[in-house]
């Protein structure tokens, strides 16, 4: 692997056939699988005796339902250090959840999207890598900067679009004298509104760009979130005036009836009621889709 890394690695004092191969460059990402196929390979054929055990009830069990007691244990078994076997995400999901029974549940809910149409769309190691200085950025910016207040403790995951665009679902524990408990709270560092133009044009051509759901339901009926005529994901959402909590708990963001309606790209007409919940102060800064949410 640190081979491959060695190759992507662009310098400027070496000249690289490879890198300025066009799309023929991502044929090298198949090696990273090859990879994953040698560690599977030494699993396989040299650690399984090791691994060979089981617990007496499962025997009980497999054996009262016929199977063969003799088969027990010659199963194929992943090692919690197999990054991505069943067992290191089971892992990693028990330590989020003792994370989470801690803390009282309370959180912040994020997530950070890689902007699509780059122009290095045939360098994927490049939008990963920009995508990574991107998301370090932002985890200062929370941690340090305590945009929503103290951090206690975080997790988070990186998965990767069809599209191959790399995007982030984090949740951040507040302190436990800054949880969030009313809507004043709430509505000073979530917002679901368009921006006045005039005052802040950048935030403004961001959230028009990256921040807007759909828009789905009459004006666009072949949207992926329609199933039978109806909308799935509940947007377009309703007018509210202020921010409130729901019976439940959960916040229900301003979005106020401007009567103003704004233009995409594409010729589509939306409003406040498409707006993704957001961080005006993040938005601006990363010029990117990150959706924020008080759960």
């Amino acid at each position: 692997m640190d081979y491959y890394l060695y190759r992507l690695f662009q310098r400027l004092i070496e000249y690289s056939a490879i890198l300025r191969s066009g799309k023929l460059f991502l044929r090298i990402y198949g090696r990273f699988l090859g990879c994953d196929r040698e560690k599977l390979y030494k699993i396989r054929y040299k650690y399984q005796g090791k691994l060979r055990s089981e617990l007496y009830g499962d025997l009980k069990d497999l054996v009262g339902v016929g199977l063969n007691s003799k088969d027990v244990g010659k199963r194929l078994i992943l090692p919690s250090s197999f990054i991505g076997g069943p067992r290191h995400m089971l892992e990693i999901f028990q330590d989020s959840m003792a994370i989470t029974r801690h803390n009282n549940h309370q959180y912040i809910f994020l997530t950070m999207t890689a902007n699509p149409n780059q122009i290095a769309t045939e360098r994927p190691d490049l939008v990963a890598r920009v995508f990574k200085l991107k998301r370090r950025a932002l985890m200062r910016e929370i941690k340090k900067g305590k945009v929503f207040g103290p951090v206690v403790a975080y997790v988070y995951t990186i998965e990767f679009q069809k599209r191959r665009l790399p995007y982030m679902h984090a949740l951040f524990f507040l302190q436990q004298s800054h949880k969030i408990c009313n809507r004043d709270q709430v509505y000073k560092i979530i917002s679901a509104e368009f921006p006045d133009e005039s005052i802040d044009p950048t935030l403004y051509q961001t959230i028009k760009r990256c921040m807007i759901y759909g828009p789905c339901g009459n004006r666009n009926p072949q949207m992926a979130c329609m199933e039978n005529e109806k909308y799935t994901k509940r947007y377009p959402r309703i007018y509210t005036k202020t921010t409130t909590m729901d019976t439940d708990g959960y916040p229900v963001y301003r979005r106020r009836e401007t009567n103003t309606v704004h233009c995409l790209a594409n010729g589509q007409q939306v409003d406040n009621r498409d707006v993704v919940p957001h961080n005006p102060y993040l938005t601006r800064m990363f010029d990117c889709h990150i959706n924020v949410a008080y759960v």
